[in-house]
């Protein structure tokens, strides 16, 4: 079977990535069928624990604070993006300094976003 992810962290999901994930996991599951797969017991146990996670982020989805967390959240993603649009614009620089420094911005911009920031 062909790798599909080279390095992936569950931890790094929010929660309704997670939440999603595991729920293509399960399409998978039933695509193939447990039985097939060997796991029967296991995904029993897989699908009381999956629908104990809906319940709970039904909880945070209709918190009073999940709607001010989504604005936020929104706040920050166009900020990184106008950080990011900087960045590149600096890198395409033809000014010595500002091109050194974009590229010494570079190197921290790929240790805190773990190579996230594509050039």
């Amino acid at each position: 079977m062909k790798k599909i992810f080279l390095r992936f962290k569950l931890r790094n999901l929010r929660n309704e990535e997670w939440f999603n994930f595991f729920l293509e996991f399960k399409r998978f599951v039933l695509q193939f069928t447990p039985q097939l797969l060997g796991i029967e017991i296991l995904f029993a146990l897989f699908l009381s624990l999956l629908q104990k996670a809906d319940e709970l982020l039904e909880v945070i989805r209709k918190s009073p604070l999940t709607h001010d967390i989504k604005q936020l959240d929104s706040l920050r993603d166009s900020a990184f993006r106008a950080l990011k649009a900087a960045w590149k614009y600096a890198l395409a620089s033809l000014e010595p300094p500002k091109y050194k420094a974009a590229e010494r911005l570079g190197i921290v911009f790929h240790h805190l976003w773990a190579g996230r920031l594509s050039v």
